[in-house]
């Protein structure tokens, strides 16, 4: 009887057995042929389009410390210097007045050596002695018009009253002279000066020329839309600086020059021979120069340094499309 218990019970046991396993085969089957293959093109969602980076600003370049080696893009083409259309004194001759006189007045003035032009006066400087101050015009009331005192030795000569449009020139003789400083609309013109350190400096829309030989200049900056045109320099250490759109043209010889140019300011010094030039150009500012032993030039935001020749030291640093380049 225990026999045949034991005998019933295993066969049960297999037949609920055998049963299981025949569900288990079939879920099985029925997951498998659910399963899909994974396909990255199917599921790798779509990519998503990203806006392009602005160009960097000056500015970024500068806080981001990374300064570029070469230029980035192509310089602007070197263009050497074409003089404005100036009509300088000597271009401008006095008509005579109806009666076929010049109206001439001399100013008996205190020792002076600096020139400070304004208004829209016209000044002629040279050399010699003795000091003599002339206003020459073919009206008498536009001689009149034209106010010339001293003080701390500076002459400063201004329209006190309209010249109805009559042409004034100022006619100056001094044995020496120290700085020329114009602005307005004024033009100084000075030839054959003698000097020892001469300062030179342009507003607005004046116009400063010097000619001379083994001339000594120390500072000069123009922030005048016109020319400050200096020939026959001869100086151990000349500073300039120029903000604005006006043009320096240097010739002669220095032994260091510095010049730091702003807001698309020119130096055209091919003819200046300089020793060692340090030169800074910023905002779309031009120098042209001709080292002899060594040119420090720094380019920033779009300007351009060009080098008449290439001098046994060069050091260069340019940043925001600035270049450095031999004169082609």
């Amino acid at each position: 009887m225990n026999r045949l218990y034991q005998l019933i019970v295993l066969f049960l046991s297999l037949f609920f057995f055998s049963l299981s396993m025949a569900n288990g085969d079939s879920a099985s089957g029925a997951v498998q042929s659910g399963y899909t293959e994974y396909n990255p093109a199917r599921h790798t969602p779509p990519p998503i389009k990203q806006k392009q980076p602005k160009p960097a600003t000056r500015t970024q370049s500068a806080k981001s410390g990374q300064h570029k080696t070469a230029p980035s893009t192509q310089p602007t083409k070197v263009s050497h210097y074409k003089s404005k259309p100036v009509k300088s004194v000597t271009q401008r001759p006095i008509q005579q007045a109806s009666s076929g006189e010049i109206i001439e007045s001399s100013r008996e003035l205190p020792y002076f050596s600096a020139i400070n032009a304004s208004d829209d006066v016209v000044v002629f400087v040279q050399g010699g002695k003795p000091q003599s101050v002339i206003v020459r015009s073919n009206d008498a009331r536009a001689v009149q018009a034209i106010s010339t005192t001293v003080s701390n030795q500076t002459l400063y000569i201004k329209r006190a009253r309209p010249t109805n449009g009559r042409e004034v020139v100022t006619h100056i003789t001094l044995p020496f002279l120290s700085g020329i400083y114009a602005k307005g609309t004024s033009q100084v013109i000075a030839k054959n000066i003698r000097t020892q350190g001469l300062a030179l400096r342009a507003e607005n829309n004046a116009v400063v020329e010097v000619e001379g030989k083994d001339l000594i200049l120390s500072s000069m900056q123009n922030n005048s839309t016109q020319n400050l045109v200096v020939s026959g320099i001869h100086a151990r250490n000349m500073d300039l600086t120029g903000v604005g759109r006006g043009d320096f043209v240097l010739s002669g010889k220095v032994s260091v020059l510095t010049a730091r140019l702003y807001g698309g300011s020119r130096l055209y010094a091919e003819g200046l021979k300089a020793d060692d030039v340090y030169v800074r150009a910023e905002d779309n500012a031009l120098a042209i120069v001709t080292p002899i032993k060594a040119l420090y030039g720094f380019a920033f935001g779009n300007s351009n340094v060009y080098y008449c020749k290439t001098p046994p030291k060069l050091v260069i640093r340019t940043e925001g499309s600035g270049n450095v380049l031999k004169v082609p």
